[in-house]
């Protein structure tokens, strides 16, 4: 199997050069949407890095699955996984697809459920062998009972009393038959060749036991008698062992004896799936809802997650103020929402806050005190967008914030008199740390001091605001830095005409300081598919029309200047340059799953003809051959139950996306292109948009303009191929009526 989870440092990025020609849909040309398909130039990087060996197929996930790191994220250094970690890999991993050289979403069947099923379908062959008669022969030989000599019967009645005086945790062990003697003064061979074998043991540990406590207990003065006595025994104790081993081995025969088990102790297809069988039953656990079973699994590398995170700074994700502007106005609004649930769960504070509050007036200073009033004047989205408008100096630019005001659509009197509110605050920086720090330590005083029957909402609540204050606090710094520079003046804004598309960086800097399990991916692509042929087709992709730049997000209520835009971008070729990072995670299933039984499927039976994992087409001679199979061949195998399961999950991050364009499209559409990018489902192959009720910055789509074309990143994570193990045929025969004697 094919890996990448070594912790080398990567080669030279892995680079492709692409052209499409796919014609626009009035064309009556055949398409060519096959020379410069963007998806199969990704699926052919992909295989130089993950070349799949015999048995196994490589596929490409379209639309690209994201992946929430704080799911997987726990503590390597436990030493057990917490329960909740496993299960959201387990999750992951027990999905299955429609195998196909280009894999959707889940087909809605999980391994662990099919597994059982197969495994409670196969029934063992009963075929009778010779091996099955000479083992009885043996067994009657072993099982014989055989006259033993009185100083044996004697030998077997000692250990017998012995094992029956004995406790639990003695280190000595019981014979399985309470009495090895018949009445007639026989042992069995079997038995015979134990009890020999035991007191030749027996007594080789206690000569060994003598002699240690001997050289223990010896004087260092007595230690050349003590060398003497010990030559003198040890030939005698030794010889006395010898004749020991020559009773086993001659009277006992227990060479013969371990000779015969070889040919007893084999395990048959039937115990082997009764143990396979044990395995999955003991292994499975409840998830936390109780509505599945659960099973143990292992990533490698164990610590997948950790990368995950994303290499894209700030700067390179939001370096436009406007939106940044926004983003403020966003979080503020909604830290607004929670302090007013919080207060309607805590009821009106009376004599505590009151206490509290003057706790807390002494320990800060004259600036914490003003901005306090600041705080309790206005309201947070105007405190925050005041400031972002206060210089490094501490000046307040009424100019800079009237603009924003006006942007944001703020009316006037909710920031009367804000300038000179701003003037009594100073140090502006200091004072936003502070005003965030004084409000949290008030509300935790708050709810400590008056406990309620709320106690865990209030808790989260108190969470949510000050993780959204952080969020406010980082975004209003990051604002301050774009707009003033070291000196503490305005900084000019940026023409975006004056950065060129090739200026621009196709990956970020690997974070990574030891080397990188992750691969740099680079790829040059023409197009003139920048949209679905339909804006109703359910797909974004076919042989046919090979894939668009933009899918998703496009219904009959676009505006006119969209479905112009639209019609101008297919008549346009566009050159794009393309970069990511790549890597592969495995999964191992442990125990629990065992595939080996579907390899040896021709010796086993099925009750049910229906039920089967996988039967190849005619045409299909080998596993090979599926590796490049058509599309028919995979419809047929994908009727069955399981005809592959993935391996491998290949994992990609830091997607950049360079779009050129000549002038006249970047003149007429920049908006238009912009507002697709932010409104579609995806981009090339990669997903812009998640169902996930996270806010992760990693499920969003950020673009930067230039003068010559767009810039489009989205962090990551996401899966974007899987390596499957292709299951053999299967093999089985129908149970017959009457088992073979």
């Amino acid at each position: 199997m094919p890996t990448s989870d070594s912790d080398t440092s990567p080669s030279a990025p892995v680079a492709a050069n692409t052209t499409s020609q796919n014609s626009s849909p009035a064309s009556t040309q055949p398409s060519q949407g096959k020379v410069g398909d963007f998806m199969k130039a990704v699926q052919k990087k992909l295989l130089e890095l993950y070349n799949p060996t015999s048995g196994q197929t490589f596929a490409v996930q379209f639309p690209g699955r994201f992946l929430q790191e704080d799911l997987y994220a726990w503590d390597t250094d436990q030493f057990s996984k917490p329960v909740v970690v496993n299960e959201s890999e387990f999750r992951l991993v027990d999905q299955l697809y429609d195998v196909g050289q280009v894999v959707g979403a889940p087909n809605g069947s999980n391994l662990s459920i099919i597994y059982e099923e197969i495994l409670n379908n196969l029934v063992p062959g009963f075929e009778s062998s010779e091996l099955e008669r000479q083992q009885d022969k043996i067994r009657q030989w072993l099982l014989k009972d055989v006259p033993a000599a009185p100083w044996v019967k004697d030998l077997l009645k000692e250990q017998h009393q012995r094992a029956g005086t004995s406790t639990p945790d003695d280190s000595n062990g019981s014979f399985a038959v309470a009495n090895k003697l018949t009445e007639g003064g026989k042992v069995n061979r079997m038995e015979l060749a134990e009890a020999l074998m035991k007191e030749y043991l027996r007594a080789k540990s206690a000569w060994e036991l003598d002699r240690d406590k001997m050289i223990r207990e010896t004087k260092p003065e007595d230690l050349e008698d003590f060398t003497r006595t010990l030559a003198d025994i040890t030939a005698v104790r030794k010889a006395e062992l010898s004749a020991k081993y020559a009773d086993a081995v001659v009277l006992g025969h227990s060479h013969t004896v371990r000779q015969y088990l070889g040919y007893l102790d084999i395990t048959s297809p039937a115990k082997m799936l009764q143990d396979a069988k044990d395995a999955f039953r003991e292994s499975s656990a409840s998830s936390l809802d109780g509505s599945m079973k659960v099973f143990p699994v292992q990533m490698s590398p164990v610590d997948w997650f950790r990368g995950l995170s994303t290499s894209f700074s700030l700067e390179d994700l939001t370096s436009n103020p406007d939106m940044i502007l926004i983003e403020i106005d966003a979080k503020s609004k909604k830290i607004d929402a929670l302090q007013t649930r919080l207060a309607f769960l805590q009821g009106t504070p009376t004599a505590n806050l009151q206490e509290l509050k003057q706790k807390l007036d002494a320990a800060q200073s004259t600036n914490a005190q003003a901005e306090a009033d600041l705080s309790s004047t206005y309201n947070a989205n105007v405190v925050s967008i005041a400031l972002t408008c206060v210089s490094p100096s501490g000046d307040f630019l009424m100019s800079e914030f009237m603009s924003a005001a006006h942007l944001l659509k703020i009316t006037a009197s909710l920031y009367n008199g804000i300038e000179d509110a701003m003037k009594k605050v100073g140090d502006g920086q200091v004072a936003v740390v502070n005003a965030s720090r004084a409000y949290t330590t008030l509300l935790s005083e708050v709810a400590a001091a008056k406990a309620t029957d709320n106690i865990l909402e209030e808790k989260e609540l108190t969470m949510q605001i000050t993780s959204l204050q952080s969020d406010v606090t980082e975004l209003t710094t990051h604002l301050k830095f774009l707009r003033f520079d070291a000196s503490g003046a305005l900084k000019t804004p940026k023409d975006p005409k004056s950065v060129t598309t090739a200026d621009v960086p196709i990956l970020p800097p690997n974070s990574a300081s030891n080397g990188s399990r992750w691969q740099d991916v680079t790829i040059h692509h023409e197009t003139s598919n920048m949209f679905s042929m339909a804006d109703q087709s359910s797909s974004a992709y076919s042989e046919d029309s090979g894939l668009s730049f933009f899918f998703g997000g496009s219904s009959d209520s676009s505006s006119n200047s969209s479905a112009d835009s639209s019609s101008h971008f297919k008549q346009t070729d566009f050159k794009m340059d393309i970069g990511f990072r790549a890597t592969m995670v495995t999964a191992d299933r442990s125990g629990w799953f065992q595939p080996q039984f579907f390899q040896q499927s021709a010796g086993f039976y099925h009750i049910d003809q229906q039920v089967s994992w996988s039967k190849w087409p005619e045409s299909v001679n080998g596993a090979r051959d599926l590796q490049n199979a058509t599309a028919d061949v995979w419809d047929a195998l994908n009727k069955y139950l399981m005809p592959a399961f993935p391996v491998g999950y290949v994992i990609c991050k830091d997607i950049t996306i360079k779009v050129s364009m000549d002038s006249e499209t970047h003149d007429s559409d920049s908006t238009v292109f912009q507002s697709h990018t932010s409104s579609s489902s995806g981009v090339l192959l990669w997903s812009t948009s998640s169902s996930s009720s996270s806010s992760s910055a990693h499920q969003k789509v950020y673009t930067q303009e230039t003068s010559d074309g767009f810039v489009i990143r989205i962090p990551g994570p996401q899966i974007i191929g899987y390596m499957f193990e292709i299951m053999p045929n299967d093999l089985t025969t129908q149970l017959p009526e009457t088992i073979p004697s």
